[in-house]
């Protein structure tokens, strides 16, 4: 095998670096609307920026797809729905309802808002029985598929409102895992993080997350 060119090493230590990047995908499009309350603002951001991960895959400097996940924990939940609920001027038996129905929305699932931009849009067939892609769940018990995958449409400026880093180009999916597998359950107490995988022939993506 023929040695690389001095000149071409910082190059191909680049591309081998950036085939699964950890740095954050870029984002096109109008930032998400914020609320008058900064301090609420503030910390709605850091909830985000604590309950997601986002990852970019290359093939060579090829872009493959740009992603994001964030998991749907319950202090996460809370605070979406709080702040959708201002923005919609909700009264607060409105709220309280909202809040109750999201507790129980949660009761049964760990549930993970996926959103994904693909250079080639053939290939965001994530929700389809036959797509290329792997969507799995990783825990020290094992591995774990999707008890459901539903695609919810495009991100646009109201995604970003709850999801700051989707772009105008990407595809918003809900995914849902079971809490226990025979009986047994999925996460124990002393467990930190699991870890969202998606993985298909052209790369590998791993969003590690906080389970609490």
């Amino acid at each position: 095998m023929s040695a690389v060119p001095q000149r071409l090493a910082p190059l191909l230590a680049l591309a081998v670096a950036l085939a699964c990047s950890g740095l954050p995908p870029p984002m096109v499009g109008t930032p998400g609307p914020e609320l008058d309350d900064g301090p609420a603002n503030a910390s709605y951001h850091a909830l985000v920026e604590r309950y997601s991960a986002r990852r970019q895959l290359f093939i060579g400097f090829d872009t493959i797809l740009f992603g994001g996940v964030t998991y749907e924990s319950p202090s996460f939940r809370e605070a979406r729905i709080r702040r959708r609920d201002t923005f919609q001027a909700q009264s607060a038996t409105q709220l309280a309802t909202d809040l109750q129905s999201a507790q129980q929305e949660g009761a049964d699932f760990y549930e993970f808002t996926l959103g994904v931009y693909m250079q080639n849009p053939r290939f965001d067939d994530i929700d389809y029985p036959t797509s290329i892609w792997h969507l799995a769940l990783l825990t020290p018990t094992g591995e774990v598929s999707p008890a459901q995958v539903k695609r919810l449409g495009k991100a646009n400026i109201n995604t970003r409102a709850y999801y700051p880093y989707m772009g105008d180009f990407w595809t918003v999916y809900r995914v849902r895992f079971p809490k226990s597998v025979d009986a047994r359950p999925l996460v124990g107490p002393e467990q930190q993080t699991f870890t969202i995988v998606l993985a298909s022939s052209l790369g590998r993506a791993e969003f590690p997350l906080p389970t609490q």
